[in-house]
């Protein structure tokens, strides 16, 4: 039989390991979208025509590297303007009641991000564990006050 603190160390633990699980399937999600939205915005240039003979085929030097698809999609976090925009949405986040604050209240109180922006760096701030979601992903808090 398991003390009171025995009891209280197994559940968190067991909420640690559910928070990682769930930041690993978030991950392999965006990763997912990120590849499907490199594909789906791809355009294929060859035009094969039916009056040839020869065996046509896409060369092979044509498909990016894993590094060259998240460099469409993936924010410098080391650059100023990324930076200055995590930052400021951090300390906003710090300064929300505890039920959070969603993408478009973000947008409203920083004008000079585009909600893009605004996106890719709460989900920065998310995976690097400084913001968390709500259950329904619609709205964030910051991690520590």
């Amino acid at each position: 039989m398991l003390s009171e603190d025995g009891l209280k160390e197994l559940l968190e633990q067991t909420i640690r390991y559910q928070q990682f699980q769930k930041r690993e399937a978030i991950t392999q999600e965006k990763i997912i979208r990120i590849l499907i939205e490199h594909v789906n915005n791809q355009r294929c240039s060859v035009q094969l025509s039916s009056q040839t003979t020869d065996n046509s085929t896409l060369p092979i030097d044509d498909v990016p590297d894993v590094s060259q698809i998240q460099s469409l999609s993936t924010p410098n976090p080391n650059s100023s303007e990324f930076v200055h925009a995590s930052t400021s949405i951090l300390n906003y986040l710090k300064t929300v009641p505890p039920t959070g604050a969603s993408v478009a209240d973000i947008c409203k109180q920083f004008n000079q991000f585009g909600e893009k922006q605004v996106q890719q760096a709460v989900e920065y701030l998310e995976q690097d564990g400084q913001i968390y979601s709500t259950n329904d992903r619609q709205r964030y808090f910051a991690a520590h006050i």
